[in-house]
């Protein structure tokens, strides 16, 4: 796999995280893969579902659990060990395209984990289907789903059964729970992301302002202040920290 054919969605890097609860989350997970793949359990654990409000660091743990086990440098080499799919990506309104992706996504992933496992064992490769609820919707909405639909969901249940988690393992993320089928629920393991502590979301801000250059320390406690008062996510972060850095540069270079 070239450089020109890299997934822009997947990191290239993650940097250290500084929340406790999310930082044993990514270990223990991350363990269970390195477990499963060095020691060829076929019949393990098939993954995670991580489950929350939007802006609590579910994407970002997914992508944080490949970073420690080595798979965003593999994929930087060439090597297709993350695969990243938006459930959007997946959904079609073309009969019966939607189930031919899942299939796809899985073939692929198999043949990408044979491929590195020639060279480290234990290795394999991490599929992540984010927002899971915009196509693993509960079919206890009886009527109101489509048999294509239901189809669908069908395929992706026959691919989890049937996986071989010596070589694969699978994160998803959803914001809402309570749209996904229970069958699936029933297939992983379930964690809720709590909000996060004010002082990680104080200290992710400082982090982020110093990675724009910006070292002036009235400025950042300025900033920390706001952070501290009006933010409840990592989201919150985003959007105070990009409007306080737009008001640095502006004021740093007025014309």
């Amino acid at each position: 796999m070239s450089a020109e054919y890299l997934d822009p969605r997947i990191p290239k890097e993650i940097p250290l995280f500084v929340g406790e609860w999310h930082n044993r989350l990514v270990n223990q997970v991350a363990a269970v893969a390195r477990y499963q793949w060095r020691n060829g359990i076929v019949d393990g654990i098939r993954g995670y579902i991580f489950h929350g409000r939007p802006g609590t660091g579910k994407t970002w743990t997914a992508f944080k659990v490949a970073d420690v086990l080595g798979l965003l440098d593999l994929y930087r080499r060439g090597y297709e060990v993350v695969i990243y799919r938006d459930c959007a990506d997946l959904a079609s309104w073309r009969y019966g395209e939607t189930e031919k992706e899942i299939r796809n996504v899985f073939k692929k992933a198999y043949e990408r984990a044979e491929e590195i496992k020639r060279r480290r064992r234990d290795v394999g490769v991490l599929i992540i289907f984010d927002d899971a609820e915009g196509l693993f919707l509960t079919r206890s909405y009886g009527s109101k789903l489509d048999t294509w639909y239901i189809a669908q969901l069908n395929v992706f249940f026959h691919e989890i059964d049937a996986m071989d988690t010596s070589k694969l393992f699978v994160i998803l993320t959803t914001n809402r729970i309570d749209l996904l089928d229970e069958a699936l629920k029933d297939r992983f393991v379930t964690v809720e992301f709590p909000p996060p502590p004010k002082e990680v979301l104080v200290k992710v801000a400082e982090e982020k302002l110093r990675s724009y250059g910006i070292y002036d320390e009235d400025f950042i406690e300025e900033t920390k202040k706001q952070v501290l008062n009006g933010a409840e996510t990592f989201r919150d972060v985003n959007r105070i920290v990009t409007q306080k850095y737009i008001e640095w540069i502006a004021k740093k270079y007025s014309f």
